[in-house]
């Protein structure tokens, strides 16, 4: 498997797509979200956001897309608080015992990374730049997004 037993995918997807349940047939996310019980939804605050906490409720669908020992695949839902027609999925690929709360958890690292090159793009004067192997000067962000803990990619800046 590419990226070694401990990767962990998410992938942002539309309400309309078609996905393949645990019993083979094919559904839209907004069917098998629709098919909820009021149960499956928990609500979960993924961090601290600029207005308090990001809560949100969140319910998970298992899905088949391809089956791996100790692998698990889920469509993930995001409802607002505020307006609970207003909703974000998302399918993730992650160890089978992995919880709504981890799952999660892995959606709000996406919004913090975004808020980081977010700030990059807006702090003006924040840009420095730090030799590259050429020997010329190459841009860097005081922003660090630093990669998951055991990734097997290295931290770009030294």
């Amino acid at each position: 498997m590419a990226g070694g037993p401990r990767c962990r995918a998410l992938l942002a997807t539309k309400v309309n797509d078609t996905l393949v349940t645990t019993g083979g047939r094919e559904a839209r996310a907004d069917e098998l979200i629709a098919d909820l019980p009021v149960r499956a939804w928990r609500r979960l605050s993924v961090g601290a956001g600029a207005r308090g906490p990001r809560e949100c409720e969140w319910a998970r669908v298992p899905i088949r897309i391809g089956r791996q020992a100790g692998r698990g695949h889920w469509l993930l839902a995001r409802r607002s608080l505020s307006d609970p027609t207003e909703i974000a999925c998302y399918v993730c690929h992650d160890p089978r015992r992995s919880t709504l709360s981890d799952l999660a958890w892995i959606t709000g690292a996406r919004w913090r990374i975004e808020e980081c090159f977010q700030q990059a793009k807006t702090k003006p004067g924040r840009i420095t730049t730090r030799p590259d192997r050429g020997g010329r000067g190459m841009p860097t962000s005081p922003c660090r997004c630093s990669p998951t803990p055991g990734s097997p990619y290295p931290d770009p800046l030294p």
